[in-house]
């Protein structure tokens, strides 16, 4: 009996659970835009791993000017655009920003510092 509530309440947290996206590679277009009053950037990059469960979503993810690491992580993807360098994103599981892309969580070069 235990057991089998054990595995009821696992199967009810997991319902609610986003599943986030990752994307790898190459940096193939940085799209800043202002959208109902939001400042952000859409990023695409050439491989989407994972793809988030957000309807309409497509392999892009989006970053608020207003999030604290915005500038850092604009810096970091347009140095990788300009290098051709590679790139890690991992996404929240939202898509919140912007209905078609994955709000992004964080950004790593793929061969550095392991993300």
């Amino acid at each position: 009996m235990q057991r089998m509530m054990v595995g009821i309440v696992a199967a009810m947290l997991m319902v609610g659970v986003a599943r986030a996206g990752t994307g790898s590679g190459a940096v193939t277009n940085i799209t800043p835009i202002v959208l109902n009053g939001t400042e952000m950037f859409v990023v695409t990059l050439s491989t989407m791993n994972e793809s988030p469960t957000c309807d309409g979503s497509s392999p892009r993810f989006a970053l608020s000017a207003s999030d604290p690491k915005y500038k850092s992580v604009m810096a970091l993807l347009l140095g990788a655009y300009f290098s051709g360098a590679s790139v890690f994103a991992r996404g929240l599981g939202t898509c919140n920003l912007y209905s078609s892309a994955e709000d992004l969580s964080y950004v790593c070069l793929n061969g550095g510092v392991p993300c």
